[in-house]
């Protein structure tokens, strides 16, 4: 498992340098170290329920939008937790770049429609390494040579991110019912190069949201917004206390993804 804990560890350096995500970081860290007192399991796991109070560190006094580049520091911010809790566990969660992220998955989501070729909203990818402890190199061409041998033992789950829930909820249940859906029409097919998410061993999309909204009671089980997530194949989420027929802590997650990886977790 050398090497493939060295690529995390190289991506989790590569994810720091982002100008949005380490400008807020300085602020970010305290507020995270407070909460890691005593600093255990438990009370890391316990951060994806204080992770959108984290974010309003640095977005005070706003509904929306919060920092400059708020959407791409909250992908950052989901990103670099998830991959903290699968620390020590063949499972990585990236956000879409080509120089850390496989070929093949991009492959496996990209969605043509009229000759137009888009990878979807697909803000972070978590997917599983099998045989991880085998794995040499350093690349993103290495760790696609790999998988790609591999790519029926693979479970595969979209996140989208979005630090607005109202505006936003119609796109991850758009493009869950259009990989749901194994289109027939000529115009429209999921997948390219003979790869699709029927390649994979499982395959989800989920959604996990801040919310900016200050006030979380306006959001009800028969809302139009939380509706449109409800049924998703990966399940909705959001930064901070489950509420039930509303969404999920973050937290819950990973052990909804790789529950055999975690079984010593519990909420």
């Amino acid at each position: 498992m050398k090497d493939f804990l060295l690529y995390k560890k190289n991506y989790l350096n590569f994810l720091s340098q982002t100008p949005t995500f380490s400008k807020v970081w300085s602020t970010w860290s305290k507020k995270i170290k407070n909460e890691l007192q005593p600093c255990n399991g438990e009370n890391l796991f316990n951060i994806g329920d204080k992770m959108r109070a984290i974010f309003f560190e640095t977005n005070k006094g706003r509904d929306q939008g919060g920092v400059s580049g708020g959407g791409t520091v909250w992908e950052c911010f989901v990103t670099w937790y998830l991959n903290l809790i699968f620390w020590n566990t063949p499972i990585i969660a990236m956000r879409m770049s080509k120089k850390f992220v496989p070929k093949v998955l991009f492959n496996c989501v990209a969605v043509t429609i009229a000759n137009n070729t888009s990878n979807t909203e697909s803000d972070i990818l978590i997917f599983n390494v099998p045989n991880h402890e085998t794995f040499k190199g350093s690349s993103a061409v290495d760790l696609n040579d790999f998988i790609t041998q591999n790519i029926k033992n693979i479970n595969l789950w979209i996140i989208q991110c979005k630090t607005n829930w109202n505006e936003n909820s119609q796109v991850p249940m758009l493009w869950d019912l259009v990989y749901s859906s194994r289109t027939t029409r000529s115009n429209v097919s999921v997948g390219n190069n003979g790869f699709s998410p029927a390649s994979l061993g499982d395959f989800r999309y989920a959604f996990v949201t801040c919310p900016t909204q200050k006030d979380l009671s306006r959001f009800k089980h028969n809302s139009v917004h939380v509706l449109r997530v409800k049924n998703l194949t990966g399940g909705n989420f959001w930064g901070t206390h489950t509420k039930p027929d509303i969404a999920r802590s973050i937290k819950e997650l990973p052990p909804t993804i790789y529950k055999d990886f975690l079984g010593g977790v519990s909420s």
